[in-house]
């Protein structure tokens, strides 16, 4: 189940962390791009593979 969080609040505790200044004019935009990683990460999570699968460390095109 994914948690909704207050994405205001997660950009500027971020910026704060790492210490960056997210101009105003960025904050939906910045935000928005979590939004889309708390997405992606979700949709993953929900992914299984079967137990004989093994990771491939090498890709070729």
């Amino acid at each position: 189940m994914q948690q909704k969080h207050d994405v205001s609040q997660l950009v500027e505790g971020l910026a704060e962390t790492v210490g960056i200044t997210v101009r105003p004019q960025w904050r939906d935009g910045v935000g928005a791009h979590f939004e889309a990683i708390a997405s992606a990460a979700a949709e993953a999570a929900t992914l299984t593979l079967d137990e004989a699968a093994e990771p491939a460390w090498h890709f070729e095109a």
